[in-house]
């Protein structure tokens, strides 16, 4: 074992430079284009169906959709595609490698590029499905445990796993396919390094894996092993290291918050490199491997790559991939600048939380200060209300009249906002916050861009000739729309909304009962007085596709029963000990009670 870790080691040095930069480049483009496009497919059937995400009880129907295969084989065949492409530039390098040749990364570019457009000749297809697979089956661990952090997806695998046909059914498939590929992987090599066709190539990988299994099979261990733990171990670290700074120097009501989302960050960023790390470490193996037991017939068919410089196939080749990776990071960073990376729909996550007027409790609700306090607490949302001026300008304020906040006695329908300006929102709540105006719209939607995602509830009044028209005009301007949902007791309000974008994410406030809005395509999410919520409601809300926010759950009782009955997001005006509480854990819990007796 040691003379296969030393030699994979030189194997690995001469070409690593260009491989896990491209694998860097790759990743952060494609993935996350990828992504976007595969969630943006989903949720455009997802709408035909009537439905605002993926859940236990829809996903029958979202299945029996016609559309839902072709769109679903299309996302199968563009991850395949992908991944074809990256096994076989890691080939490309490692066999360069094997004969000491070192690429630039062009050249190793172009070299994979030329090899996938062979493998895609329909008599190599079955084997470029294979590499694809193979790439998939790298990624396992990294697979497994997004499963387990996405909660809506590990729901539905809990419920369909609750039925043991389908239990069995899913895992003997599964079984077969990993199998399959197991045993015919070297048939990438084959193809890839002997030009062996489909049939054959499967052939004489089958075989080289029976002959060679007892040899090569410890060193794919070794490396699982390998990565898993150090993957477990730089966690643990890093998050120890993170709560340490936390609780040194975060106030004590946002240590456990902080701490749950560093937590979440962490296992994203360190997933990202273990999905980089298993691929190259699997694809290194096997091309080690393969050489060490099998080199004479490579050793006369290879010959250095070169990229020749007139070629002009080769300039065609270089223009299409800068064009897509340079069109993909401008996509990608054009929607970050936008949007933050956030998103208002939540296709496959938990329990959001959001930050009720702003922070409420702590800061003038519907103020700059409540907002800021609310980005400061970490809460997936804050909720707004908004209304409009007599002079037609879209302010924050919950009630009708100004008298409860700043002591003015007058609707604000009959106040321009050049009047509202003088008004005082902040000194009948605490001193400290005397002088503090009414923010505008538009003012709330500059603070909150990229930090935080907005539920605006449109307030029905008097005078609101082009509100809703108003509020889009605003939120268009600032580029938000991914970042912003609408909530209101008005049906035509959200009718009006749709009307402006259909993508928009609407939802309907009431009390009690739904009413008979299941199918109304207006409406994507019920929010709902908690107490009225029972787990009978929240599932039939659900099986039509409909999402359900609850409202305003402030103790520990009712935050615990919203998560047991499955509700989507509750609105709070305590998001701090929100997360806490439907978050935390007791190892974290147990975790700061420790660091803080080493420390003080």
């Amino acid at each position: 074992m040691k003379n296969i870790i030393r030699e994979f080691r030189q194997l690995y040095k001469i070409n690593y430079r260009n491989i896990v930069l491209f694998e860097l480049v790759y990743r952060m483009v494609f993935v996350v284009l990828y992504s976007k496009i595969s969630v943006k497919l989903i949720d455009y059937i997802l709408g035909m169906c009537g439905y605002s995400y993926i859940n236990v009880k829809n996903i029958g129907e979202f299945m029996a959709n016609p559309l839902t295969y072709p769109v679903l084989i299309a996302i199968i065949i563009i991850a395949v595609i992908f991944a074809g492409f990256e096994m076989n530039v890691l080939y490309t390098g490692y066999r360069a490698a094997v004969h000491g040749q070192k690429l630039k990364f062009i050249t190793l570019i172009v070299s994979a590029f030329k090899r996938t457009a062979y493998m895609l000749l329909p008599s190599n297809i079955s084997v470029f499905a294979l590499a694809g697979g193979l790439f998939y089956l790298c990624q396992s661990f990294v697979l497994c445990r997004l499963i387990g952090t996405e909660t809506r997806i590990a729901d539905i695998k809990n419920e369909l796993f609750g039925i043991k046909l389908f239990a069995a059914l899913f895992i003997l498939i599964v079984a077969v396919i990993i199998g399959f590929i197991i045993v015919n992987m070297y048939a990438v090599c084959y193809n890839a390094f002997l030009n062996k066709r489909g049939r054959e190539a499967f052939k004489q990988g089958k075989v080289f894996f029976k002959k060679r299994f007892i040899r090569v099979v410890p060193a794919y261990v070794f490396a699982t092993v390998l990565y898993t733990a150090v993957y477990y171990i730089v966690y643990a670290v890093m998050v120890v290291i993170m709560s340490c700074l936390v609780v040194l120097f975060a106030r004590d009501n946002l240590e456990m918050a902080l701490i749950q989302v560093i937590g979440r960050y962490i296992d994203s960023i360190l997933l990202y490199f273990v999905s980089i790390a298993s691929v190259m470490l699997y694809s290194g193996i096997s091309v080690y491997a393969f050489y060490k037991y099998e080199p004479a017939e490579d050793d006369e068919l290879f010959c250095p790559v070169e990229v020749e410089k007139n070629s002009a196939w080769n300039k065609r080749i270089l223009i299409i991939i800068s064009a897509v990776i340079l069109i993909g990071t401008i996509y990608n960073a054009a929607d970050v600048i936008r949007n933050g990376n956030l998103s208002a729909k939540n296709t496959f996550g938990g329990i959001t939380i959001t930050s009720h007027r702003g922070y409420s409790d702590e800061a003038p609700e519907n103020t700059l200060p409540a907002l800021k306090l609310a980005i400061d607490s970490l809460a997936d949302f804050v909720e707004i209300d908004v209304r409009q001026t007599k002079d037609g300008e879209i302010v924050l304020l919950h009630d009708a009249n100004l008298y409860r906040t700043t002591g003015k006695n007058e609707y604000v329908w009959n106040m321009d906002y050049s009047d509202i300006l003088k008004l005082d929102a902040g000194s009948g709540f605490a001193r400290k916050y005397a002088g503090t105006k009414i923010p505008t719209l538009r003012e709330a939607l500059q603070l909150c861009k990229s930090k935080i995602n907005l539920n605006i509830e449109i307030k029905e009044g008097k005078k609101d000739s082009d509100f809703v028209k108003n509020i889009m005009a605003i939120v268009d301007e600032m580029d938000m729309d991914e970042q912003c949902m609408f909530s209101s007791t008005s049906y035509k309000y959200l009718k009006e909304v749709k009307g402006c974008n259909m993508d928009i994410y609407t939802g309907y406030i009431v009390s009690a009962a739904y009413g008979d809005y299941f199918n109304d395509e207006n409406i994507d999410f019920f929010s709902v007085n908690s107490s009225y919520l029972t787990q009978d409601s929240v599932n039939r809300a659900h099986s039509y596709g409909k999402g359900v926010y609850a409202w305003t759950v402030n103790d520990n009782v009712e935050m615990n029963r919203m998560k047991r009955i499955g509700i989507d997001g509750i609105i709070t005006d305590a998001p701090i000990y929100a997360r806490e509480v439907l978050y935390g854990s007791k190892k974290t819990q147990s975790l700061v009670s420790y660091i803080r007796m080493l420390l003080y």
